[in-house]
């Protein structure tokens, strides 16, 4: 153990190994029948080469993955001294998972739909991190055949790519799970005509989704709700060979505000939940999956969490570092209903990432579901209200949550390493140090708000006055430290934007770091003239809003790289409605 290889002696053999046992590696299956695969491995390097062992072909792949990694951190340190040939040290890795199903669930839906080389770069990365389940959050970009209203402008994935991607997963060991919204966050269907009497309020109610007041859940009472998910399953599971299907119904809080008022008030909100969502998860099993809910609904009974039906698996999600984590997931453990632990990326609401809560966002999550028996771990990566952050945001919490779900021990300083490892182009470290410092601008600034930073939330509450509602800490000092500290990082990011292939990140990061200066000079005019956003002078308006819709064109000369077109608009949309608003002194609507 420990011995280098000869300098300049080649690897001369590389061995897979399937054997009966592996003494001294144990493994944990993703749920409670035990049928997934065992994917622990042995990997030894010894001075004639690489021999990997399993007992299963998926434990092999990820030693596979495993001994690319050891070499291409070799030839990278050969690569800083030219002068010395790469080597391996001799060793020998026992390894395996602390949970059995692990996770990423990317957002497609708002609105930002990725191309399909996007996607399937998505699907490779998975696979370098040891995951085995990818969800694409889905409320409308399924195309639903006779609901071409819903779909026609969001540029769904197709059939034929759905297809081509549950096939590349599968080729990788990677679960590609379909999934449906199927209670609340409806607001895509809702708001048209033809769907709009099935809502529980048809006349809208406002949600942190959009400015404007839109129906937001189905309504439960209505015996449509169910015959319309009924069509949504039959038309989507067929396409998927996963197990699993995630159902959503999380975040239903207009439930008993309209439709079903009389009906909560008889049987209480929380049964006439309960009573929908178990239907939903019948509509499921008759269908042959295993249902994957939220589970912030149910929480809210602080009596009882009730025991669902064996098949279904909830999801405990919370995003901040100080989550309680462990209370809820005792209960949910308590209740005998199979759960997995969801914790984020920080990436959505803040332009720039929020890597300390991230951090230990994730940790907190494994440390709780590894104590409270959770069988799978999911991170997960929202793009609320426009996803105006760029994919290279979330780096980072795709990384440290994939390595936490494999081995909760894993340092903060081996989960950045990862991150340069995985994905960044070139494995640059300018660029891995341009992300951790737009992830640590929260600390620059000074403030802190739940969920989001500061100057996000300029943008998605302009009319709560100078001081967003939630954002503590706020000075104008702090803005211009943001500012100032945000310029260097420009300035990094504008040279390896110069001549960059299509796959480098520099350029869309060069635009969430320039919206984050503006988003903080709007707080800074907005805190030295008052508080309504009339207060700052008409000339610093005008020159707020011309930098805005700079900013606007350039968002839309970049959304094609990465993104379909279906979703720019309404992404767009929304800061082009600030600048009217901004302009106006506050008389536009928004």
């Amino acid at each position: 153990m420990g011995r280098r290889l000869d300098p300049g002696a080649p690897v001369r053999t590389l061995e897979w190994l399937l054997v009966d046992r592996l003494d001294g590696c144990p493994d944990k299956a993703p749920g409670p029948d035990g049928s997934a695969p065992c994917e622990a491995y042995r990997l030894t390097v010894h001075p004639g080469g690489i021999r990997m062992e399993s007992t299963t072909g998926v434990g092999l792949f990820r030693a596979t993955v495993t001994s690319l990694q050891l070499m291409r951190g070799a030839q990278d340190a050969a690569a800083a001294d030219p002068g010395q040939p790469w080597t391996l040290p001799c060793l020998r890795i026992d390894d395996w998972p602390e949970f059995g199903r692990r996770g990423f669930l990317l957002d497609v839906s708002r609105d930002r739909v990725p191309l399909q080389e996007r996607l399937r770069q998505l699907v490779r990365r998975c696979a370098e991190l040891k995951l085995n389940h990818l969800e694409l959050y889905s409320e409308h970009v399924f195309p639903y055949a006779g609901h071409e209203a819903v779909w026609r402008a969001a540029s769904p994935i197709t059939v034929p790519e759905w297809v081509e991607l549950v096939q590349c997963a599968r080729e990788v060991h990677v679960d590609l799970v379909p999934n449906q919204q199927t209670f609340g966050h409806m607001h895509r269907w809702l708001k048209h005509p033809q769907y709009r009497d099935m809502s529980e309020v048809p006349e809208g109610v406002e949600h942190a989704f959009a400015f404007d007041p839109e129906p937001f859940s189905l309504c439960p009472t209505d015996p449509r709700s169910l015959e319309l998910i009924a069509d949504l399953l039959n038309q989507l599971l067929p396409h998927f060979g996963s197990a699993f299907v995630g159902i959503g119904c999380d975040e239903t809080f207009d439930i008993g505000q309209g439709r079903s008022r009389e009906a909560c008030a008889a049987r209480g909100t929380h049964g006439v939940y309960l009573d929908y969502l178990s239907r939903v998860l019948e509509l499921v099993r008759e269908r042959g999956r295993r249902p994957l809910f939220w589970a912030d609904v149910l929480l809210k009974d602080e009596q009882e969490v009730p025991h669902l039906p064996t098949n279904s698996v909830g999801l405990l999600w919370g995003y901040e570092g100080d989550h309680p984590f462990h209370e809820q997931a005792q209960r949910l453990q308590d209740s005998g209903t199979e759960y997995w632990i969801c914790p984020g990326t920080s990436s959505w609401q803040s332009f720039t990432g929020r890597h300390s809560n991230m951090l230990a966002n994730v940790s907190l999550a494994a440390e709780a579901g590894r104590q409270h028996g959770a069988s799978g771990y999911l991170v997960t990566d929202w793009g609320d209200f426009g996803h105006w952050q760029p994919e290279a945001i979330s780096w980072l919490g795709h990384v440290a949550g994939a390595c936490q779900a494999w081995n909760p021990d894993a340092t903060q300083g081996h989960l950045r390493e990862q991150t340069r490892m995985h994905v960044i182009p070139s494995r640059s470290a300018s660029l891995a140090e341009s992300l951790e410092g737009l992830g640590g601008l929260v600390e620059v600034s000074g403030t802190s708000c739940r969920n989001a930073t500061a100057w996000f939330m300029f943008l998605r509450r302009p009319t709560d006055g100078a001081t967003p509602r939630n954002v503590r800490g706020l000075t104008a000092e702090g803005l211009a430290a943001t500012e100032d500290r945000a310029e260097e990082i420009a300035g990094t990011l504008e040279r390896l934007a110069v001549g960059a292939g299509p796959d480098s990140p520099a350029s869309d990061l060069l635009w969430t770091t320039r919206m984050t200066q503006w988003a903080c000079r709007l707080g800074r005019a907005r805190l030295g003239a008052g508080d309504g956003i009339g207060d700052v002078g008409e000339a610093a308006r005008q020159n707020l809003v011309s930098e805005l819709r700079a900013l606007v064109r350039r968002q839309a000369e970049l959304w094609p790289r990465t993104s379909r077109p279906g979703g720019r608009h309404d992404s767009g949309e929304r800061l082009e409605r600030l600048g009217r608003w901004i302009v106006g002194g506050g008389t536009a609507s928004l």
